[in-house]
């Protein structure tokens, strides 16, 4: 009984999706990011249109005559046009003003590493690490083990060829041995607690590195090594954890920028393909995973964000939030009294 309910809370709360938002104070109308322990959406461009128009309005000789919260933003908007040492000065500024703002830290990391500053952007990453109140914490993890690896390239062109970025090593084996026959039930329901804890943390590391792929990658064009290296292992990792149109997108996003496909993703994703088609999945999902940016709506549009505001779900969310908790319910009460009947019996 206790493995079955375990199984119907795993599924609860893995499709369960909220609302959340980049390193952006304001966020576009209609734009929305959602969690859904899941690769997102990821554009290989960016809205550029929007961009010029929200900087357009500033003057950034005079930085003092707006809130470093709009300046913050027009900060971001400026490395989405390229201009990465204007931002950099920006977010230099806004530093000097606000040290201890974590999305300001954040974005003066990022904007040393576009750049190519990597001790500066290594510094105020890891400062923007502890600063912030997200538990588990964002993604400079993800970027420190970028500029690891920049690094590493650095000494060793070919070092992407025989490395991996991110390194994680984590222990599958705990997956495979599924077998508990030699346990009791006290035993059998702690370990069952502990592959979903484990099944859980994965999938939100899974998640946070899929954010900052979705940041990064507009910044780069293919062929890129270091893209396709990370796409690949996150596409290994979301096979291994039986989300199979996750591992086909991270691998199609892997191939794209290594088209000659020196990290031999091509036979990891003839591996998948045979699960893939098993499910019937169609394979267009890839081209709704991922684009080019679409045209944003006007910069009337722009709507504030709150560091800590609740996000609200979507409808359809809601919907199938409802109808999973009610099956959930319907089959909790049909297990409890099977499980009084036996008592009865005894």
């Amino acid at each position: 009984m206790r493995t079955l309910i375990f199984t119907f809370i795993l599924g609860f709360s893995t499709t369960f999706s909220i609302f959340a938002y980049p390193n952006l104070y304001h966020k576009k109308k209609g734009t929305s990011y959602k969690i859904t322990r899941s690769i997102p959406e990821i554009t290989y461009t960016f809205d550029t249109s929007f961009a010029q128009n929200f900087i357009a309005e500033f003057d950034f000789e005079q930085p003092s005559n707006y809130s470093y919260q709009e300046l913050s933003d027009a900060g971001v908007y400026l490395t989405q046009l390229g201009e990465n040492h204007k931002a950099l000065n920006v977010f230099q500024w806004l530093h000097e003003q606000h040290s201890e703002e974590y999305n300001i830290t954040s974005n003066l990391g990022v904007a040393h590493q576009l750049n190519g500053n990597l001790d500066s952007a290594e510094h105020y990453l890891q400062k923007a690490f502890h600063l912030s109140s997200h538990k588990p914490p964002r993604g400079e993890w993800v970027q420190l083990k970028i500029i690891a690896a920049k690094r590493s390239v650095q000494k060793d062109p070919n070092w992407l060829l025989h490395n991996q970025v991110l390194a994680l090593n984590w222990d599958i084996l705990f997956y495979n041995n599924n077998s508990t026959e030699h346990y009791n039930k006290k035993q059998q329901d702690s370990l069952q607690r502990l592959r979903y804890t484990n099944y859980k943390n994965q999938f939100d590391t899974l998640w946070s590195i899929g954010n900052v792929m979705q940041a990064h990658i507009p910044h780069v064009s293919s062929p890129n090594l270091l893209v396709a290296n990370i796409m690949k292992e996150l596409g290994y990792y979301f096979a291994i954890n039986l989300s199979i149109k996750d591992a086909f997108v991270a691998y199609k996003i892997a191939l794209h920028y290594d088209p000659q496909n020196q990290l031999d993703v091509e036979q990891e994703l003839a591996r998948l393909m045979p699960h893939f088609k098993k499910y019937e999945f169609d394979e267009s999902i890839f081209e709704s995973k991922f684009h080019p940016a679409a045209v944003s709506p006007t910069l009337q549009d722009k709507q504030p964000v709150q560091e800590d505001e609740v996000p609200s779900a979507s409808s359809d969310s809601i919907s199938q939030l409802f109808w999973q908790a009610g099956l959930a319910v319907v089959v909790l009460v049909f297990m409890l009294g099977y499980s009084l009947f036996g008592l009865r019996k005894r």
